[in-house]
């Protein structure tokens, strides 16, 4: 009900994204110089789900952080090689791989010289954002 509610009163022409050429650029201050961060489908307008992409090269890092509503997941991009941690688990990811972080975990990540970020994510806010019509 909640993302029917949302799709209505959008009144969107679906789907709603845009390529990585057209993206919103943004930075989060828990990320190191240089990181390009893009939202491609944004929070709210697509119910609960809105995608974006990273890159970037090391050494740099994405520092650890919380979603406290979303569950996420991050595909790897040829050519990304990086070191993901989630909670106190480390893994080395490169392209092809698929990472899924529940909500309420803190994660992070670090690139080494020589390697790059390349991801594109994809977020789902499981029960709806505190305070809207769920």
């Amino acid at each position: 009900d909640y993302d029917k509610t949302c799709l209505k009163e959008s009144h969107l022409t679906l789907p709603r994204f845009r390529g990585v050429s057209q993206a919103w650029h943004y930075k989060e201050d828990f990320t190191g110089a240089d990181i390009q961060q893009m939202m491609l489908i944004e929070h709210r307008n697509l119910g609960r789900l809105s995608m974006g992409a990273n890159f970037g090269t090391g050494p740099n890092y994405i520092g650890q952080h919380i979603h406290n509503e979303l569950e996420q997941w991050y595909i790897m991009l040829p050519g990304a090689s990086f070191t993901y941690t989630a909670e106190d688990e480390k893994i080395h990811v490169v392209g092809g791989d698929v990472t899924y972080t529940p909500h309420g975990s803190h994660h992070g990540s670090e690139c080494a010289e020589g390697e790059k970020f390349a991801y594109v994510w994809f977020e789902l806010c499981e029960n709806g954002y505190p305070g809207e019509i769920k």
